[in-house]
Formats: C-alpha cells, sequence, structure tokens
C-alpha cells in the first residue's frame, strides 16, 4: 500500500478520534456542571463556545510542541513547528465562513436572519483580531509571545463582557427549537459514567490530535509542500465538518442565531485562542508571501460575511458567492 494512503488513513482516524473525543469531552463536561450548579447561560458562552474550537487548538498545540529536530523537511519550502497551526487557523476560519455559511445558505430559500447583536458586537470583536494578527505577522513576519497573550486576553475581556451584559437580560432567546430533545441521555447517566466519558474524550482528543499531525506532516512530505498548505486544506476542512453538521442541523430548526453565532465565535476563538496560545508557547513564523497571501484572502472573507450581513439577511446570491470563493482558494492552493 502507498506511504501516502496510510497517510491519509491516520489523518481521518485523527479527524475521527477529535471530532469524537470533542464531544465527549464537552457534553460530559456540560451536564457535570450542570450537576454542580452552573448555569446554562455561562456552560453556553465557555464550554460549548470552546467546545467548537477543542480539535483545532489540541491539535494545533501538539504540533507546537514537536521537536524541530525531528521534522522532515523540505529544501526551499518552510519547515516550523508552528506552520500547521497557523494553516490549521486561517484555512478552518475562511472555511467556517465559505463553506459552512455558504451551504447553509444556499439550503435556506429565504436566507439567513441576522440579529444586530452581530454586527454590534460580534463581527467588530472578530475583523479587530483579524487585521491584528495581520498586523503583527507583517511587523517582523513573527506573532510573538506577547502579541498572542496580548489577542488572548483580548477576547476573554470581550468575553466577560458578553456574559455579564446577557447576565443583565431578562428576556429568553426568541427563536424556537422545533426539534427534539436529545439531551435525556446525558441526564441520566450516572455521574461515574460522566466523567469516564469525559476522561475518555480527552484521551480521545490527545489521541487523534498525534495522528494527525504525524499524518498531515507526511502528506505534506508526500505532495512536496508546506504543512501549511495541509493544514490550510485537509486538517481546515476535516475539522469544521462537525461545524457544517450542527450549522446544517440548527438551521433546519430555524436556529439561524444559534448557528452564526456559533462560527463566527469559533473564528474568532481560532484566532485568540489558538494562534494566541501557540504564539505564547513558540513564536509563529510567518512567511511573507504567507502574510500577504492567506492572511488578507482570510480577512477578505470576513468582510464579505460583514457586508452581506449588514441587510439584516444573509441571502442566497450573497452565500453562494462566499461558497464559490471558498472553492477556488481551495483549489488554488495546490497549484
Amino acid at each position: 500500500m502507498p506511504p501516502i494512503v496510510l497517510s491519509i488513513g491516520l489523518v481521518l482516524a485523527g479527524l475521527a478520534l477529535l471530532i469524537k473525543g470533542s464531544d465527549f469531552f464537552i457534553d460530559g463536561a456540560a451536564e457535570i456542571a450542570k450537576r454542580i450548579g452552573i448555569s446554562e447561560m455561562i456552560i453556553g458562552l465557555t464550554l460549548v463556545a470552546f467546545g467548537t474550537s477543542l480539535p483545532e487548538w489540541v491539535s494545533s498545540i501538539i504540533a507546537t510542541l514537536r521537536d524541530p529536530s525531528t521534522l522532515q523537511c523540505i529544501e526551499g519550502l518552510p519547515c516550523n513547528t508552528t506552520d500547521l497551526a497557523l494553516g490549521n487557523v486561517i484555512g478552518s476560519n475562511i472555511t467556517n465562513t465559505g463553506l459552512v455559511i455558504g451551504t447553509v445558505g444556499l439550503m435556506l430559500k429565504n436566507g439567513i436572519s441576522v440579529k444586530q447583536d452581530f454586527l454590534i458586537r460580534d463581527i467588530p470583536l472578530l475583523i479587530i483580531l483579524a487585521i491584528g494578527t495581520w498586523y503583527f505577522s507583517l511587523q517582523d513576519n513573527l506573532i510573538g509571545k506577547w502579541e498572542g497573550a496580548s489577542i488572548f486576553v483580548l477576547f476573554l475581556f470581550v468575553m466577560m463582557r458578553s456574559l455579564q451584559t446577557l447576565a443583565n437580560q431578562d428576556s429568553p432567546d426568541d427563536e424556537e427549537d422545533d426539534g427534539e430533545d436529545d439531551s435525556s441521555e446525558m441526564t441520566e447517566m450516572a455521574t461515574w459514567k460522566l466523567y469516564a466519558l469525559t476522561i475518555g474524550g480527552l484521551v480521545g482528543l490527545l489521541i487523534g490530535s498525534d495522528f494527525l499531525v504525524d499524518g498531515a506532516s507526511d502528506i505534506a512530505i508526500a505532495l512536496g509542500v508546506s504543512e501549511s498548505v495541509v493544514g490550510l486544506t485537509m486538517v481546515a476542512f476535516g475539522t469544521s465538518v462537525p461545524e457544517l453538521a450542527t450549522s446544517i442541523t440548527a438551521a433546519k430548526r430555524g436556529k439561524h442565531a444559534m448557528f452564526l453565532g456559533g462560527v463566527i465565535g469559533s473564528n474568532s476563538a481560532n484566532l485568540a485562542i489558538i494562534l494566541g496560545s501557540v504564539a505564547f508557547l513558540v513564536p509563529v513564523e510567518v512567511q511573507p508571501t504567507f502574510a500577504m497571501g492567506q492572511f488578507p484572502i482570510m480577512i477578505l472573507f470576513i468582510f464579505g460575511l460583514w457586508v452581506s450581513m449588514l441587510g439584516g439577511q444573509i441571502k442566497r446570491w450573497q452565500s453562494a458567492i462566499l461558497l464559490t470563493g471558498y472553492l477556488v482558494f481551495t483549489g488554488m492552493q495546490f497549484l
């Protein structure tokens, strides 16, 4: 069997373990939090919001902490332990915006309804984080320790402010869920099983990350491309598949704010939590071609989403543009 086939199998196995491990970890931790008296609002803003970026975060940390001397480098291509993490973050944001929102928007006859809160709070934060990290990368082709810490702290500050705002709101979300409650199995589960599920999910995350990083590195060598390209495309797509599935389900149930908030929040978390924490551990070297190519393209997607939302609704033709842009961008990475 060709080595690249084995590498692809390793990546797929790693993605499966990451996705299921993340589900088990978040579901178990959320139920444990409920049982010890933590409110669902706080759970939603912390565990669930963080959970959408958990696979990317764990795999990025594992990749970053590798011994640089063990990397298999291709002459003439960038070769750093942070390449996979950087490509994953930028690629995931482009995939979430282009593939996820574009696909869901095309499926909805009347488009995607947009709440004013997204335009006032969430999109501005995402734009600031995106431009901020891009600015840092342009200064000396490096996102350093304190630069990573600054975007991480900014994100936490806004999250805390959002938490305080929601705590002062008496009115519930006006979207109604037309689907059935599928949490009964978790609520009836014995406490020791919940802990076992949560710990098992964490183990799955760690093992899956190892598989994913090793497989992605081998594929990069086999194809003659850098790890950042594999992170931008294959890894970003794989880690965004759960986001696409949950977004389609939420949109079908009329939960437009839920899925749109999840995607925008995930993009912000990718930049602040993942890239911020990675840069704090190991400064992220950004190649000039990457800083002048993929970074501006990600920002262009974010601005395109913002413009589409200004009318209070993302129309189907706007979703088609986002999806087409994603497909073109992905294809160009291998040219």
